[in-house]
């Protein structure tokens, strides 16, 4: 180590006895590695590089807006109701005037047994009356699965 030392010190550091070229490397030395307009030209690029970025987020938002909607479930951990959505949970809220009856309804409990049986399909009733005609009834059908529509955004 003493070794390297010595020769650290026996070195000699070449002197330049132009001024003119010492002050022109000294300024090239200085505009390459501490020059401002490297960090506006960094700050440009990230500038332009977030803008590319919200730029595609905005088209791919407005041509699909289910990544809108998933988004904002997974921000906000909650799930956003369509209208078809609401408009089911208040015809079968309890302050609505529909009333339906369960296979498990006390009165049928001497006639059929529940347990043998098991709920395939739902059904709705609809009557219309006519002073004229008399009445129709027309019965539609609960599928399983409703289709929901895709979410819009809502301005």
């Amino acid at each position: 180590m003493k070794n390297f030392e010595d020769k650290l010190n026996d070195l000699k550091i070449p002197t330049i006895e132009n001024d003119l070229f010492e002050n022109k490397l000294r300024r090239n030395l200085i505009q390459k590695y501490h020059t401002s307009e490297k960090k506006y030209k960094r700050n440009l690029r990230l500038a332009v590089g977030f803008a590319c970025l919200l730029a595609i987020f905005g088209c791919s938002t407005i041509l699909n807006p289910e990544i809108a909607y998933k988004i904002n479930r997974f921000t906000f951990k909650k799930d956003v109701l369509s209208k078809l959505e609401l408009q089911g949970r208040k015809l079968l809220s309890p302050e609505s005037d529909m009333t339906y009856t369960s296979i498990r309804n006390p009165e049928l409990q001497g006639k059929i047994n529940p347990a043998d049986y098991i709920e395939d399909k739902a059904f709705l009733i609809r009557r219309y009356t006519s002073s004229t005609e008399g009445s129709v009834m027309i019965v539609s059908e609960f599928k399983q699965k409703t289709k929901i529509p895709k979410k819009k955004i809502l301005y």
